[in-house]
């Protein structure tokens, strides 16, 4: 008999940790499609202060999650939750035998004591939280518990369609996908074949409005045939209670160990590693031909607007290679397309990698650049077994390109040196160029200022007592300036202010001399700007003096 279930919701406290590890906003869709799996879902509550959080009610309510307000009052709030929690559980476990399994979605060790109370009167307990805010003691306490963190990362199809007001009619291709998903959570825990009513009784949980007549079929058997006919499941007729036992295609099929060509025994060695590590080499044609049917695939369904994800380019890639070769499998395709998977070449639209097999995804590479990652893909699960890839050239030409000719094995030389030093070389360089700068910086400086010098020079020889107070700066930077470097340069110096006579600075000096002939240019000041301003007014005050003694004389 399945399990009756109540879920019991800290919110806060399960907000506040997919917030702090980087989750972002907690998907209480997620939670409660992996609890459905587990059986039915009978009360649902939630436990916050909901004007901090009013952006989550419409998610809650899709997911028929009750709302307890605890309105925030004063600062002495923090247990409020975890009290209201505490008292509804135990009033539930008293007066409602038929529930036999409780789920506690938080990872607040004070839950702990509710616990151990609830397994003590005969009750499962069933923990989710995030994992790295969640406490030892409570997950020590649970009879399982679920991590926040693994649920995100296989997010289920009813999350990733949406929900809106209004009730979607599904496609097929859709409704296969949750026969997918529902075969894989009733096996997660017993990978044996089941009924075909429990399938359905799985898909109803997470989704109420499926119909096998909304998508043409008078019963869930015809359905079921449609199904294996697309590779999704295999049938196998249940004499006992009739209908049909539903098995995984990939539990049907054992790869074969065997290599599909002749190999020496040193490739034969690096096959058998990439076998055990999940990812099948096939032979170099069969690679080639993969990589051109993947991408071939995505094209055909996008022009078709068809669903382009994993599950279904898996099938269709399947069936284009038994075509060509009846010892392909569809675990050895899917072993090779989990690893274009795991290297990223699938990606959303916006440029992030996709994680479901479910998901819809853009493909930017093309059959050359799908080759290329497989096969860096192999060489780094080599590297990984500890495998001195660079003494095994030969062997992984014949592997991968079957022969191991010379141009082959400077492939492969190529790939080796790229996945070992393409990291490590900048480095180098950039320390290099960062010792150099100042050097250059130096060199340059010291010649500016001894040409500045040497055109003053030239300019004014008779005035070195006016030049000597002004251009005392530029003597201290000369002064300042290396010792080594000024005999070595100072001949370039003089022979550039000869080839240049016409300097801003030469000009500028006789316009200073005019303001020093005046008679009181013998005092010497500390500043300059006001000597300028006391000599033009002493020359003014001469002229208008002479003035009147001119008209005197007329």
């Amino acid at each position: 008999m399945e399990p009756s279930i109540a879920v019991l919701i800290d919110f806060e406290n399960i907000a506040a940790g997919t917030e702090k590890e980087g989750h972002g906003k907690v998907d209480i869709g997620v939670i409660m499609n992996r609890l459905r799996e587990k059986g039915r879902v009978l009360i649902a509550r939630s436990y916050a202060d909901w004007g901090r959080f009013a952006r989550f009610k419409k998610a809650l309510m899709f997911e028929n999650v009750m709302l307890f307000e605890l309105s925030a009052h004063g600062m002495n709030d923090k247990n409020r939750a975890d009290v209201a929690m505490v008292v509804d559980c135990m009033e539930l476990a008293l007066t409602k035998d038929y529930i036999d399994t409780y789920v506690v979605v938080s990872g607040d060790s004070d839950f702990t004591p509710l616990i151990q109370k609830l397994r003590e009167l005969n009750k499962s307990v069933i923990g989710v939280g995030t994992r790295r805010s969640t406490s030892r003691l409570i997950v020590e306490a649970c009879d399982e518990f679920i991590f926040y963190d693994t649920l995100r990362k296989q997010k289920t199809q009813q999350t990733r369609r949406g929900k809106t007001d209004s009730v979607k009619e599904l496609s097929r291709e859709e409704a296969m996908e949750l026969v997918t998903e529902a075969l894989a959570g009733i096996q997660r825990n017993d990978p044996k074949p089941v009924h075909a009513s429990r399938i359905k009784e799985q898909i109803l949980r997470k989704e109420p409005s499926f119909s096998e007549s909304d998508l043409g079929f008078a019963t869930f058997g015809r359905f079921m045939e449609l199904c294996q006919k697309n590779g999704i499941v295999t049938l196998e007729k249940d004499r006992k209670a009739g209908g049909y036992q539903v098995d995984s295609p990939d539990s049907a099929e054992t790869p074969a160990a065997e290599p599909l060509s002749e190999l020496s025994k040193e490739a034969r060695a690096l096959y058998d590693v990439l076998q055990s590590e999940d990812l099948d080499p096939l032979t170099p044609e069969l690679l080639v031909a993969l990589c051109e049917a993947i991408v071939e695939d995505v094209a055909a369904r996008k022009k078709k607007k068809r669903r382009v994800n994993l599950q279904w380019v898996t099938q269709d890639v399947t069936k284009t290679m038994r075509a060509k070769d009846e010892r392909v499998s569809g675990s050895r395709v899917k072993s090779l397309i989990n690893g274009l998977h795991a290297a990223g070449v699938f990606r959303h639209t916006d440029g992030e990698p996709i994680r479901s097999f479910f998901a819809a995804f853009t493909l930017g590479e093309d059959a050359k650049g799908l080759l290329r990652v497989l096969r860096r893909s192999m060489l780094q699960k080599l590297k990984g077994e500890g495998l001195e890839l660079a003494q095994q050239t030969a062997p992984l030409a014949e592997l991968l390109y079957g022969n191991a000719d010379e141009a082959t094995v400077r492939e492969i030389e190529e790939l080796i040196a790229w996945e070992t030093t393409a990291i490590e070389a900048p480095a180098p360089a950039e320390n290099g160029e960062a010792e150099e700068a100042p050097k250059k910086k130096t060199r340059k400086r010291a010649p500016r200022k001894k040409k500045a010098d040497a055109a003053k020079a030239d300019s004014a020889p008779a005035e070195e007592t006016v030049e000597a107070s002004e251009d005392a700066p530029a003597a201290e930077a000369a002064d300042s300036a290396p010792a080594d470097s000024a005999p070595a340069e100072a001949a370039p110096a003089e022979e550039a202010a000869e080839e240049k006579p016409a300097k801003p600075k030469r000009r500028r000096a006789p316009r200073k001399k005019k303001s020093d002939d005046a008679p009181e240019a013998a005092e010497a000041s500390a500043e300059e700007k006001p000597k300028k301003k006391t000599r033009t007014r002493t020359v003014r005050r001469k002229k208008a003096d002479e003035a009147p003694a001119e008209v005197a004389e007329a």
